[in-house]
């Protein structure tokens, strides 16, 4: 009687196959591969960090302008001569660039930390460079169409900041008083 003896066992790896295909279209394990990311890739990676920042400043942008959209639908009927509301394909626009790149970019952060390569699938790459210009045509739009808005970014971010220097020490002081420790306290 002849015995088989199967040549190796792989461990099933569902969360490394999900991650690489989707990220990469690498569905099989001998696609994936943990040599290092080629420079391209790289540069790949830097282009959707860019792009997911563009698009926070630019979805910070229209929080900030959001008591002020009538005031741009009217400056695009002065220049246009047809009322519209524009603002909404543009918050639609942006929602969804925003939430595809930040997927895309939390894929590539788990691709990082579990040690496989980057390697950005085509369609991810055209979909990263649609958004990138697209975010930037419509930053320069607005800058045209409605540049006196910018002001009101820059004071929205100065009470950002003092907000955020306001909050921290006083988390850091308030923290410990939702530390239980056994030892030292009961819970009841």
């Amino acid at each position: 009687m002849v015995k088989h003896q199967p040549l190796q066992v792989y461990e099933k790896q569902v969360f490394v196959s999900f991650v690489t295909g989707i990220y990469g279209c690498r569905w099989k394990r001998y696609q994936r591969s943990q040599d290092d990311s080629s420079r391209w890739e790289c540069i790949w990676f830097l282009i959707l960090c860019s792009s997911f920042l563009l698009l926070l400043f630019w979805a910070y942008f229209w929080l900030v302008a959001q008591n002020d959209f009538n005031e741009f639908n009217w400056s695009v009927y002065n220049r246009s001569g047809e009322w519209r509301d524009e603002t909404i394909p543009i918050l639609a626009s942006t929602t969804v660039g925003f939430s595809y790149i930040t997927f895309l970019l939390i894929l590539a952060l788990f691709h990082i930390s579990l040690g496989q390569q980057l390697n950005l699938y085509w369609v991810h790459k055209i979909g990263v460079l649609a958004t990138l210009v697209t975010t930037i045509s419509g930053v320069v739009s607005v800058d045209d169409i409605w540049g006196d808005e910018w002001d009101i970014l820059l004071v929205s971010l100065q009470v950002m900041v003092l907000l955020i220097y306001i909050t921290i020490p006083l988390a850091i002081y308030l923290a410990p008083l939702t530390f239980t420790c056994l030892c030292i306290m009961d819970r009841y």
